[in-house]
């Protein structure tokens, strides 16, 4: 369950803290957040001495049952709403797909050009306007594609 709302203290637990399992030190703290709901009490860890948010300041936790009590866990608004998951499944979900380019187009596209280039280029258009040669080509642009 997630829960907004306001600290209203927070002070660190009797134990201390606990050696992770990354082998990092995490200081324990107990928190009391007052919410819509009325105020919540749990347990909630930090990586810094003393916790990094101060009483008055407003917090977003996920809290999960354990058998010693509530557990905090600080949502980062940044990430908010985003799934669980892998770090490389987050990025291909948030990555735009990009199309692959259309080689025979591009190749058609060149041809024409090139085609409108060598008649220029010979003095040909004295019978075949330019306007015959769109036609022809479906009025497409000389570009290079």
């Amino acid at each position: 369950m997630q829960v907004t709302g306001t600290i209203r203290s927070v002070y660190a637990t009797q134990e201390g803290g606990y050696q992770s399992s990354q082998g990092n030190y995490i200081y324990t703290f107990e928190m009391v957040i007052d919410t819509p709901q009325g105020p919540m009490t749990g347990e909630i860890g930090s990586k810094t001495q003393p916790y990094p948010a101060a009483a008055g300041q407003q917090i977003t936790v996920d809290i999960k049952q354990t058998d010693r009590g509530p557990k905090f866990k600080k949502v980062n608004p940044q990430y908010a709403g985003q799934q669980q998951g892998p770090p490389q499944q987050r990025q291909q979900q948030g990555a735009p797909q990009q199309q692959k380019p259309d080689w025979d187009e591009i190749a058609r596209g060149k041809v024409r050009c090139n085609l409108v280039c060598a008649v220029l280029s010979a003095g040909n258009m004295k019978r075949l306007s330019f306007s015959r040669l769109a036609s022809i080509w479906g009025n497409r642009s000389c570009g290079n594609a």
